[in-house]
């Protein structure tokens, strides 16, 4: 990576953006981490700043998060740098079930949740019924999110060529930045060639990061994950969608429909 560039991870959340972080800072890299940098994206933070309570960790977060994508929307629109972007997708109902976990049980008492881990239709009927938790429809998020954010912001557009799904990752060269793309499910076999041909790195190791796996609501997640059985008409929505049609093979469509109504 030239003088002239700059790393940044810029991903919908809940698609294993935190191991891809940890794993650069391990090795000596700083990148930037940030899921939104669109106008959308900007108005949402500047919202969530005005309702939280001044002086308060949410405040904090909030004022902190929002300086950071206002000095990157200016450094990018000053066109200087060439930026190297890291991003990932992952399959859209397993990330929409994680998004909701971990923001229920993040934001559970600005967000006046009435959880009930043994009642499974409750959860279920939460999670369907989702509210906007990050400036989008949560359910929409993993649809729309590459064009909302990197083709609108850097004018990448990841629909126009195939995917490879053997490789499980593509590099997409444009004029602001290159795009590393990986796909989650492919990240523990692909990483090292990934990453040696994006960014010439010989040896990169993932440092594990799942929140998931070790936050206190695990335990939930994981049983609504093995036991919760989806609507159909909810299913064909996400893998009928441009986005599950083109990161993923019909095979593998029909394995993640499978594991969502309880077959497998």
């Amino acid at each position: 990576m030239s003088e002239l560039e700059r790393l940044l991870i810029y991903q919908m959340g809940r698609v294993g953006s935190k191991t891809i972080e940890y794993s650069l800072k391990a090795i000596g890299l700083s990148p930037y981490h940030v899921h939104t940098l669109s106008d959308k994206g900007l108005s949402y933070y500047k919202d969530m700043l005005s309702v939280s309570e001044k002086g308060s960790q949410q405040f904090k977060k909030y004022h902190n998060k929002l300086k950071e994508i206002e000095y990157l929307r200016t450094q990018i629109k000053q066109g200087n740098r060439k930026w190297k972007i890291i991003t990932l997708t992952r399959d859209p109902v397993a990330r929409n079930i994680s998004f909701f976990f971990y923001y229920i049980f993040n934001l559970q008492a600005k967000l006046s949740f009435n959880l009930d881990p043994e009642n499974l239709e409750g959860l279920l009927s939460l999670f369907l019924n989702c509210p906007s938790l990050d400036g989008f429809n949560t359910h929409e998020t993993p649809l729309a999110w590459f064009d909302i954010e990197m083709k609108a912001v850097f004018g990448i557009d990841v629909y126009k060529t195939i995917f490879p799904f053997h490789k499980g990752y593509k590099i997409y060269e444009g004029e602001k930045a290159d795009l590393l793309l990986i796909r989650l499910e492919n990240l523990d076999r692909c990483h090292q060639q990934a990453f040696k041909d994006f960014l010439g790195i010989e040896i990169f190791k993932l440092v594990n990061k799942n929140i998931a796996s070790t936050g206190l609501y695990s335990s939930i997640y994981e049983q609504f994950c093995k036991n919760v059985v989806l609507p159909e008409d909810y299913m064909d929505k996400m893998y009928n969608s441009r986005y599950a049609r083109h990161f993923y093979t019909e095979e593998e469509i029909d394995f993640f429909r499978r594991k969502w109504s309880g077959l497998i």
